[in-house]
C-alpha cells in the first residue's frame, strides 16, 4: 500500500461518479508557512526602511503597514483553506469553500500543464510550480496548483483519467470526419495532424516530445515538424 493510499480517508461511493479513488485537500501547512514567511520578510523590510526615523513615528508607520498586510495574507489563506479535489472512477469533485462541483472526466475538453521552478528575494526563497488548467465543455476554467497536497500525483492521475475518457470521444469524431481542435492552431483530422497551415499525415508522424513548455511533433525521420507552446 502506498503512502497516498494509507493517508486517504474513507470517502463514500458516489452513485453517479463511482468509487472514490483518492482525495487531495489543500496543503494548509504550506499555506501557513508561506504566509508567515511573507509577513516576516515584509516586517523586516519595513523596520529596516524606517530605522532612521523617530521610534514613535516609525512604530506607527510600521503597524499601519503591517495591519493591512496581515489582513490580506489572512484572506488569501482562508480563501484557499477548504479546497479539495476527490477523484472517482468516472469523474471528480472540486470543492472551493462551501461550493462543490462534480464533473465527469469526459466533461473536460482541454487541459494544460505548466511546471517550473521560481526564485524570490534574490534566490533566498525557491519553490516548484506545477499548475494544471482544465477547461470544461461549458467553458468553465479550473486551476489546480501547489495549493493542493501531492499536486504531482493529482496532476498525473487526473491527466491519465481525462485522456482515457476523451480518447473514444475523439476517435468517434475522427471517424465521422470531424476536426478536433486542441488550441494553439493544433487540430486532429482523420487524415493527419494540422498545425496552422501545415498538415502532417498520420503515416509520417512518429512521436511527440515536451520540453521548455512546448509540445513538439516529430516526423518518421525524427525531425521536429512543429511546436505548440
Amino acid at each position: 500500500m502506498s503512502n497516498s493510499d494509507a493517508n486517504t480517508p474513507i470517502i463514500e461511493t458516489d452513485p453517479i461518479y463511482g468509487v472514490a479513488m483518492a482525495n487531495y485537500p489543500s496543503d494548509r501547512g504550506r499555506l501557513l508557512l508561506a504566509g508567515g514567511v511573507v509577513y516576516a520578510i515584509s516586517g523586516t523590510v519595513l523596520n529596516a526602511a524606517f530605522a532612521s526615523v523617530d521610534a514613535a513615528t516609525a512604530s506607527i508607520i510600521v503597524i499601519s503597514g503591517m495591519a493591512p498586510l496581515a489582513l490580506g495574507i489572512g484572506w488569501v489563506i482562508l480563501h484557499q483553506w477548504n479546497r479539495e479535489v476527490v477523484l472517482y472512477e468516472r469523474g471528480f469533485s472540486y470543492r472551493e469553500g462551501s461550493r462543490t462541483v462534480y464533473l465527469f472526466y469526459s466533461d473536460i475538453r482541454m487541459l494544460k500543464l505548466r511546471a517550473g521552478r521560481v526564485r524570490y528575494f534574490g534566490g533566498l526563497v525557491r519553490r516548484n510550480i506545477r499548475e494544471l488548467t482544465l477547461k470544461t465543455t461549458q467553458d468553465e476554467t479550473i486551476v489546480l496548483n501547489t495549493v493542493y497536497r501531492r499536486i504531482e500525483e493529482l496532476c498525473e492521475r487526473l491527466e491519465l483519467a481525462i485522456n482515457r475518457a476523451q480518447r473514444p470521444i475523439i476517435e468517434a469524431r475522427l471517424t465521422k470526419g470531424e476536426r478536433v481542435e486542441f488550441g494553439g492552431g493544433l487540430a486532429l483530422l482523420a487524415t493527419g495532424i494540422r498545425l496552422d497551415a501545415q498538415q502532417l499525415a498520420w503515416a509520417d508522424y512518429v512521436k511527440y516530445s515536451v520540453a521548455d513548455g512546448k509540445l513538439t511533433l516529430h516526423t518518421a525521420e525524427g525531425a521536429a515538424w512543429g511546436s505548440v507552446a
